[in-house]
């Protein structure tokens, strides 16, 4: 009896440690589990939301030139359309006033260019021409800068045309319009020289014409371009 009464407090130990060491193991894996659960919801939660994204706007560009009493201004607004498309817009503000008048707007293949040349304005405002460019072609198109339409003229006139003594050449093109094809009615004119560059007005409604020699490119006689009437006039002094 006294043998089993000694042992009974080593096994009351031993009962007491392996209690303690199950409680402790429980706890540790209660707290890993928590830990998990802990970070995996912190992950779920942190996850970037993806944000919708919209095409980029492109900007016109512009370009202006002011006349030369500062009262008027020809705006020129270009904006790409496509690869191979841009759109050109003409307008002008008038007498201070900040309002712009559209007075023409056209889309253009991404080869060719409309420019403003620096003498654009006439002397008392009423006209402005530019110049549309292409690889193989320039045209200088002249407008009224009111934005009313050009009348019908019933004849292209030269004063020495290659193929009439007569001066007057029938009018086969489309003249009425918003503007004047300068370079068109050139052609049509059939003047001897090939049309160099035009460099400026002479006078309210007289636009300055530089011409060449078809053969040689040697400089030709310098011609007026009269918009009111829609005629060429050859000058004896070269400009």
């Amino acid at each position: 009896m006294s043998r089993v009464g000694h042992k009974n407090p080593l096994v009351l130990l031993f009962l007491l440690m392996a209690f303690l060491v199950s409680g402790l193991v429980t706890y540790l894996s209660a707290t890993v589990k928590t830990q998990k659960t802990t970070v995996l919801k912190l992950t779920a939660t942190t996850v970037p939301t993806p944000i919708p994204t919209t095409a980029a706007t492109v900007k016109a560009a512009t370009l202006s030139q002011t006349s030369p009493d500062g009262q008027a201004t020809l705006i020129l607004k270009t904006q790409k359309k496509s690869s191979s498309q841009t759109e050109y817009t003409l307008m002008v503000t008038n007498d201070g006033n900040s309002t712009e008048k559209l007075i023409f707007s056209t889309t253009l293949s991404s080869e060719a260019t409309i420019e403003i040349p620096f003498n654009t304005w006439s002397p008392d405002k009423k006209y402005f021409f530019i110049l549309q460019k292409s690889p193989d072609s320039q045209e200088y198109l002249v407008f009224k800068a009111s934005g009313e339409k050009f009348k019908t003229s019933p004849a292209i006139k030269a004063d020495n045309p290659a193929s009439d003594s007569s001066g007057v050449i029938p009018n086969t093109l489309e003249t009425t319009g918003s503007f004047v094809n300068l370079t068109n009615l050139y052609l049509q004119a059939k003047i001897p020289f090939r049309l160099d560059d035009t460099t400026g007005w002479a006078a309210p409604y007289l636009l300055i014409i530089k011409t060449k020699e078809t053969e040689t490119n040697v400089e030709g006689p310098s011609y007026w371009f009269d918009v009111s009437q829609q005629k060429f006039i050859r000058l004896s002094t070269r400009f």
